[in-house]
Formats: C-alpha cells, structure tokens, sequence
C-alpha cells in the first residue's frame, strides 16, 4: 500500500487470504479515498504476489511497485518485476538496471532527494543491499556501512529530519530492534535511550502533520504485537492510545495527507503465521 499524493488516495495491490485450500495470493487493485474502499479494475495489473515493496514517486507522479513473492506448488517463489499505477492503469517497467529477486523487502519516497529507497528482503538468503528508483532506473548503491540483511523492518521517511528511519525486523539470528537512519547517501546507526522490543513485520509511517514517525505491532518470540511507537527524530516514545487494534504483524500503513492521518490495514492476528487474516481499517 501507497500513499498517491496527486490523486489524495491510498492504493493497495494484492497480498494473501485465506482459502479452503490454504493462504491464497491475490491481484486486485484497492483505492482508500480517506472513508471508503473501492475496488478498481484496470486493464493490466501485476501477477499474484504478497510482501513486495511498494511506494510514490513523486516527480513522475506514479506509484512503483517491486518484487514481491507468489506461492507456486508449495514453494515460495520471489519476483523482481517493477510495475507502476498511473491512477488508472497498471504498466510493467523495464529498468536498465534492477534489483534481484525478493520479497520481504521495504521501500519509501525519499522526498528531499526526489528518490525511491529500497532495502533488503529475502531472495535466496537475507539481503542488505540500498537500492533507490530516480522514476527510469534502479541504482544499487555502495555503503561502507549498513544494517545487516533483514526481512520486514519498521520503514518510512521522515521529511521533518530529511532521513529515512529503519527499525528491526528478522535476520538471520533472530529478531531485531536496531535503529538506522539514512540520509540520502550512508547509514547511520542510532543508539536511543529507549529502544522498542525487538520485532519484525511492524509497519511505519511518517505523520507529517505531527512531525513524527508512528509505528504500531510487528511480531516476537511473544507472538502478535499492539504497542503504539512515535520517532521523533531521536528518541522512541511508547503511546498510549485509549483505543488499540488487535495485536497484527505484516500489515500495511500509510499516511494520507490530504485527510491528515495514517491509515492502517489489514494484517495476521495470532501466535504464529497465518492464524487469522484480518480486514479491518483503522486510522491515527
């Protein structure tokens, strides 16, 4: 899910439900307008595919989406096609330069520097490469330093501090709770006085009207997550909202500026992966 800043609406592509077949992928094409979902139906539109990454690019006005995986004969197969949504129809890319295959993976706009950011994911083991999108091509970047390769961390942009805020998700040890910021060229690493349980498939989005970056759930060894977490630029604060969600993981959030709040959807409630899909909306 994405923000369109031209056309003040959310739009979400695909993601899993539920069958009497088992968790099943889905293609479909949904525009939030700030109260309601409308499904859309255009002429093209990418193949079935969950945890891609997916973002608006401003200076083209178009939203892009990357990668993403397909289930296939019991088998996670992942993608690396780029498509992107012109408001009314889909249209696949072919960049001179691309990403490897993956899913997991997370992106945003980086609006200081009229970027896409794209980092890691899970092809054939945990990925740590930074990718950015200037609205033709994909450029993989050289970090001297950078996070260690991870799936599903908390990820989005804050325009208040011009840096990208990176927190958590699943490596190859484990879950983690590391803050990183990027700032167009280089991570940095954050050390925090107060840091967020560790976690993965937590979502992020920056409120720009409040001027800082909400992340709610994400899941532990505990399981399904619903703890509320501002970034302010320097610090973590733990909220306590008087009305939460249920505990969810692999969800989606955005922030819609038109109506001035982060829209929440979706998501797994349980213990483990895939007990229950959810569909409620909720906005902050």
């Amino acid at each position: 899910m994405a923000y369109d800043s031209v056309r003040g609406a959310s739009v979400m592509f695909g993601g899993i439900i539920a069958s009497s077949q088992g968790p099943a992928n889905l293609a479909d094409t949904w525009i939030w307008d700030g109260s309601t979902w409308t499904e859309v139906f255009p002429v093209h539109h990418p193949s079935v595919r969950y945890n891609g990454a997916m973002f608006f690019h401003a200076p083209t006005g178009m939203i892009i989406l990357f990668g993403g995986a397909a289930f296939s004969g019991g088998l996670i197969l992942p993608l690396g096609d780029t498509w992107q949504w012109d408001g009314t129809d889909w249209t696949q890319l072919s960049p001179a330069n691309t990403p490897s295959k993956r899913y997991d993976c997370v992106a945003a706009y980086d609006s200081s520097h009229g970027q896409g950011v794209l980092f890691g994911g899970f092809g054939i083991n945990f990925l740590a490469d930074t990718w950015t999108w200037d609205g033709a091509d994909w450029n993989l970047l050289s970090t001297a330093n950078a996070p260690e390769g991870r799936i599903l961390p908390a990820f989005a942009f804050d325009s208040l501090h011009s840096q990208v805020v990176l927190f958590g998700g699943r490596g190859a040890e484990g879950y983690l709770n590391d803050t990183w910021l990027w700032d167009g060229s280089s991570w940095t690493q954050s050390s925090p006085p107060t840091v967020p349980p560790h976690r993965y498939a937590a979502s992020m989005a920056f409120d720009s009207a409040l001027g800082y970056s909400l992340m709610f759930g994400g899941f532990n060894e505990a399981g399904g997550q619903d703890d509320t977490w501002t970034w302010d630029g320097a610090g973590w604060t733990m909220q306590s909202p008087a009305n939460i969600p249920t505990a969810r993981f692999q969800f989606m959030m955005d922030y819609d500026a038109l109506h001035q709040q982060v829209v929440m959807f979706g998501g797994t409630y349980g213990s483990r992966l895939g007990d229950i899909y959810l569909s409620d909306t909720w906005v902050w």
